[in-house]
């Protein structure tokens, strides 16, 4: 089962903005925006490496998210490999 967990090199910077947040990545000097969900995910990840289902149980325990919202969960994950946040985890 894939996992995933934050980059090795990621030095994030974690300011409130509102209702959503600004992460700044002192590696990459590159600025984020977002939202309350992608604070959530990358806050889990942050903590600790997880698997789709530890991620998901995490989210529901921490942040009441429901379990449909699974697939909003894949996007935002997809979203931070993309921008090299998250990385997959070694098997």
């Amino acid at each position: 089962m894939p996992g995933w967990r934050l980059n090795p090199l990621a030095k994030l910077s974690w300011r409130p903005f509102g209702d959503e947040w600004v992460v700044f990545d002192g590696a990459s000097g590159l600025t984020h925006a977002m939202s309350p969900l992608h604070a959530a995910v990358l806050t889990c990840i942050e903590q600790s490496s997880h698997d789709e289902a530890s991620l998901a149980a995490a989210l529901s325990a921490e942040y009441g998210l429901a379990a449909d919202s699974l697939p909003s969960v894949q996007q935002v994950i997809e979203e931070f490999c993309a921008q090299g946040l998250i990385q997959a985890r070694p098997i």
